[in-house]
């Protein structure tokens, strides 16, 4: 039984079973955060982009009422052009 799952030591002389091990050094990673304050230089201009629904969109089917913005959600994205840089605020 011990052919049908172990071919390779099977069929090894018996002299030639040593493992040979490769020493690895040890290392640590920075924690990478996606914060783009802490790069960027200090005065760069900031484009804000609103996203909205339309008032006619807004309406409730159910009571009729317009539906108010409860929250928003802003993503920030470093957008680089020849020798400007700006960021972008999708809110």
């Amino acid at each position: 039984m011990s052919l049908l799952f172990n071919e390779a030591e099977a069929w090894m002389p018996k002299g030639e079973q040593s493992v040979e091990s490769t020493p690895v050094s040890a290392h640590t990673r920075k924690k990478h955060t996606g914060n783009l304050d802490g790069v960027l230089p200090e005065g760069i201009a900031v484009e804000v982009v609103e996203h909205g629904i339309p008032e006619a969109e807004r309406v409730c089917d159910a009571c009729g009422t317009v539906m108010e913005p409860i929250g928003k959600e802003t993503v920030r994205t470093l957008v680089l052009r020849p020798a400007t840089a700006t960021v972008r605020e999708d809110v």
